[in-house]
């Protein structure tokens, strides 16, 4: 099980904003199928947030950096939003790569979805990075990601 956090911009503390549970099948062909489910708050704006549900699956291959890299497909539903527009959302087009070193495991996913109600669509690309490391210090993880994205810099949806 995950459990996603993001840090309160009043305190610093760190804010529990969803939970996903992967269940992985390792095949006889060396590849392996995850199925992830979760739930957690999507961020419209930096003030507004819906809450979320997901369900993915994946096939997972080795890649030739040693890693794994995936593709795969699934649903997602928001919560909370005009007209049902969230309702159905559907994954077209979904990839990850996972990479271990020294300890600390590396996720990245890139899903492009589709809502639809009645005769309106819209079409989001949601791009997320994970870092995963034993211990407790959740708090001095999520500050050494933070600036490491306030010294790059973060895009925003035109």
């Amino acid at each position: 099980m995950f459990e996603y956090y993001r840090l309160d911009r009043q305190t610093g503390a760190p804010l529990k904003v969803g939970a996903a549970i992967i269940t992985t099948r390792i095949a006889s062909d060396q590849t392996a199928t995850n199925t992830i489910t979760g739930h957690g708050q999507v961020l419209l704006d930096p003030k507004t947030s819906k809450p979320e549900q997901h369900d993915l699956s994946e096939v997972l291959r080795v890649s030739p950096s040693g890693g794994l890299e995936g593709t795969g497909s699934g649903s997602i539903k928001v919560s909370g939003m005009p007209l049902g527009l969230g309702k159905h959302g559907t994954v077209q087009d979904y990839r990850s790569t996972w990479s271990q070193s020294n300890g600390v495991l590396r996720m990245s996913e890139h899903l492009n979805v589709k809502f639809k109600v009645l005769f309106v669509s819209k079409r989001f690309t949601i791009i997320a990075d994970y870092t995963a490391r034993h211990g407790s210090d959740i708090v001095g993880l999520m500050k050494s990601a933070a600036a490491k994205v306030n010294r790059v810099g973060v895009a925003s949806p035109r």
